[in-house]
Order: C-alpha cells, then sequence, then structure tokens
C-alpha cells in the first residue's frame, strides 16, 4: 500500500513553519514595544510641557541672563528664576521615571517569548522615548529667548524655554526602565517557582 504525503505535512516542514512562525511573532511583539515607547514619549512629552515652569530672565547688552530680574531702574539677583531652571530638569526626570517604571513592568509582564529580546527592545525604546519626550515639550513651549535677546532693549523680560543643558536626567528614563524589567521578570519568576513548588506531590514510596 502506498501512501501520498504532501511535503508541508512532514514533521520537519512542520517544525520549520512553527519557527517561521515563532520568529515573526518575536520580530512583531518588540517592534510594538519599542512603537509603544516611542509614542508614550510623545506624550510624556506633552505632559511636561504642560507641568514645567519655566524660568524668566532679563536682556542684557542683546543677550538672555537668566538669575536676574527688573526692580524700577536696576538689575537684581533673583533666585527664583534659579529654582523653575532647576524645576524644568526635575520635571522631566520625574515624568520619565513613571514611565519607565510603567512601562518596563508591563513589558516584563506581556512579553514572554525572549526576556533578552524584550531587554534589548526596552533599552532602544526607552532611550527612542526620552529623546521624544524632550522633543515634544522643546517644541511645544516658550521660544528660544536668545533669539529675541539680541533685538531686544536692555531690561526686557523674557521667558525661557525647556532646554536642558546636562545628559543625567536623559539617563533616568533608560535606566527607571530597566530595573523595573529586571525586577519585574525576578519576581514573577520567582513566584512562579514557589507556586509550582506548592503544587509538588510526594509520593510515598513502596517497601
Amino acid at each position: 500500500m502506498s501512501t501520498d504525503l504532501s511535503a508541508s505535512g512532514t514533521p520537519g516542514a512542520t517544525a520549520g513553519s512553527r519557527a517561521r512562525r515563532a520568529w515573526r511573532g518575536l520580530v512583531v511583539e518588540n517592534v510594538v514595544v519599542v512603537v509603544v515607547f516611542a509614542l508614550a514619549g510623545a506624550g510624556a512629552g506633552w505632559f511636561w510641557e504642560r507641568w514645567a515652569t519655566p524660568a524668566a530672565g532679563v536682556v542684557l547688552e542683546g543677550a538672555w541672563r537668566l538669575g536676574f530680574r527688573v526692580e524700577g531702574d536696576f538689575l537684581t539677583g533673583d533666585s527664583t528664576s534659579f529654582q523653575r531652571a532647576f524645576g524644568v530638569i526635575g520635571t522631566y526626570a520625574v515624568v520619565c521615571a513613571v514611565v519607565g517604571l510603567v512601562l518596563g513592568v508591563l513589558a516584563a509582564l506581556l512579553c514572554r517569548r525572549s526576556e533578552l529580546v524584550t531587554l534589548v527592545a526596552v533599552l532602544l525604546g526607552s532611550v527612542v522615548a526620552a529623546f521624544v519626550c524632550y522633543r515634544v515639550g522643546l517644541a511645544l513651549g516658550p521660544p528660544d529667548p536668545a533669539v529675541a535677546a539680541r533685538t531686544a532693549e536692555n531690561g526686557t523680560v523674557l521667558v525661557g524655554d525647556l532646554s536642558i543643558d546636562r545628559r543625567s536626567p536623559f539617563v533616568v528614563l533608560p535606566l527607571v526602565a530597566l530595573l523595573s524589567l529586571a525586577s519585574t521578570y525576578f519576581l514573577t519568576t520567582s513566584a512562579s517557582a514557589g507556586a509550582a513548588g506548592a503544587r509538588r506531590i510526594d509520593l510515598p514510596t513502596q517497601a
């Protein structure tokens, strides 16, 4: 008796088809992770711009000076402008920390195909999110006061923009995202192992 099996029905072809589907699913899953991070970064940038209060400065000899205010015909020091300048950095860091925490935990809970690939996707996505958050907030916020200061009169008060002149705040989102991802993986894996151990039944041995 002869059998007529198609090539697609062989075990090797079936295994290959499953492997291709697994790779496609892995790629799609982690592309979605990066895209979600980018979209969250855009929303975080909008929120940051609404929350942050830019510092104000005065024009002196065609340049915008932070830390001064006008009192009559004199310029005096203004500590409030420095506080607001640091507040811009602080609010950006807080917004990024929240985004990194939430998305890192969600990525760990929802992406279980490959922890290593998900870690790389979260790292890439968090870097993109930090950049997008900053650029969106900067674009929505006040313009660069240095441009208007070139033609403004001395003593003119101009509101500053949301620019950040240091690198450390941009590390917050990737760092928190990776820490939350790793912590969630560790906690959920430990919990699963503990539950499996609790369900284990030791059968009595026969003499």
